[in-house]
């Protein structure tokens, strides 16, 4: 079998992928440690291994590579709510799913999940819009699935609804305060407990599942 040659465009583009997928990485690791406010492009470009000029052959401004990293992060999130969704299930059910999986991606993902709740306060104009819209179609996803296990009686008719969904997203989102990966608990079962802890909150009792 004759092996496909890569054509030099072909190369070059995997190249800048590559470089990108770099440059994002580096910016989550420092705007991490450092904070947005106190990281500067130089620690990015010390971070990939640049000069800081040729940095700018990949993004356009420290704000910009942040608005990249938290517009990656809600792609993330985008996917997760649309495979529950695909799973069918009761609301009560799809909740547990969903947190259960939230939590999972928050303790494997820790520093992007800390600067997706706390650095994108920093952005401006056309940035903070689409990321503040991004954000609340999270909350209402959330609250979509609440309002419905309350409609079918899972849920007491007089729960404030949204209390309920700031509640959980706020429990979720304490996780990078307080997880450590030096800590020898399996991530999966802390997910799991994280999700049937939230889910008790709000059903007062787990409800029978139909699925696994």
């Amino acid at each position: 079998m004759v092996k496909a040659l890569s054509t030099p465009g072909s190369e070059h583009q995997s190249n800048r992928r590559n470089r990108d997928v770099e440059v994002m990485d580096a910016a989550i690791k420092v705007f991490s440690q450092k904070g947005y406010s106190a990281a500067s492009l130089q620690d990015i470009a010390d971070e990939v291994g640049l000069l800081k000029g040729s940095l700018y052959h990949y993004i356009n401004s420290k704000e910009s590579l942040l608005f990249r990293v938290l517009q990656d992060t809600h792609h993330h999130a985008e996917i997760m709510m649309q495979e529950v969704n695909a799973l069918n299930l009761p609301a009560q059910e799809r909740l547990l799913v969903y947190v259960e999986r939230l939590a999972t991606w928050y303790l494997a993902n820790l520093e992007r999940a800390s600067l997706y709740l706390t650095e994108w306060r920093y952005l401006q104009g056309e940035h903070a819009a689409i990321t503040k819209t991004q954000r609340r179609a999270y909350d209402e996803y959330m609250r979509s699935i609440l309002i419905e296990a309350q409609e079918t009686g899972f849920i007491r008719t007089d729960m404030d609804i949204r209390v309920a969904t700031s509640f959980i997203i706020s429990a979720i989102g304490s996780i990078p305060t307080w997880y450590r990966t030096s800590r020898p608990v399996n991530p999966a079962h802390i997910a799991s407990e994280l999700s049937l802890l939230a889910c008790s909150s709000v059903f007062g009792k787990m409800p029978p599942l139909t699925s696994a």
